[in-house]
């Protein structure tokens, strides 16, 4: 290799680094200013292709304020039920929650809103699917249920480090029912 390729290729790496840093930078940045999501346009395609997008929900002004997960009840063609809990940290290794952390924030930041009904469908006969490899049993009917729990300003009151509120004191509400056809599995 000679000297004038590598510096060809140092050349190309350093505006490839810019270019991706400008991009994440102008796009993920919070949305305060109407210039800004004009020097956006350019850059988003390669973001959501990349999927290099960020939601900045968690940091203040207000951080989200729920703790919530996602279950779905199966129904079975004998009568039994069965249930799949979409992720849940508070039940994962440490090595379990770096791989399924996205679909954790799939569920609980998309799924379970009723802005996002479109994903309902789907995230029922993932479920059914699920349970059929769980079980061998033939799933009929799935209803996804939202669970949650109001997060206490620890400002106010105390709540001990590793403190879980059990599941059946959550407050719980189901939002979608779906019947499972055959070619859903």
């Amino acid at each position: 290799m000679n000297w004038k390729t590598l510096r060809d290729r140092r050349f190309w790496i350093g505006i490839f680094c810019v270019f991706h840093c400008l991009a994440v930078f102008i796009c993920e940045f919070p949305r305060i200013s109407p210039v800004r999501e004009v020097l956006a346009v350019p850059f988003r395609e390669y973001i959501r292709f990349f999927n290099l997008g960020q939601n900045w929900s968690m940091f203040a002004p207000e951080p989200s304020s729920i703790n919530a997960f996602l279950r779905a009840e199966v129904r079975f063609k004998d009568g039994s039920v069965d249930y799949h809990d979409f992720p849940r940290m508070s039940k994962m290794s440490v090595s379990e929650r770096f791989f399924k952390e996205r679909y954790r924030k799939w569920a609980v930041d998309n799924v379970r809103t009723d802005d996002h009904r479109v994903y309902w469908p789907a995230a029922a006969r993932y479920a059914a699917r699920r349970a059929q490899e769980k079980t061998g049993k033939v799933p009929i009917e799935v209803s996804l249920w939202r669970h949650w729990t109001i997060i206490k300003d620890p400002m106010k009151e105390f709540v001990p480090t590793g403190y879980r509120i059990p599941d059946e004191k959550l407050e719980k509400f189901k939002f979608h029912i779906q019947v499972i056809r055959e070619e859903d599995l």
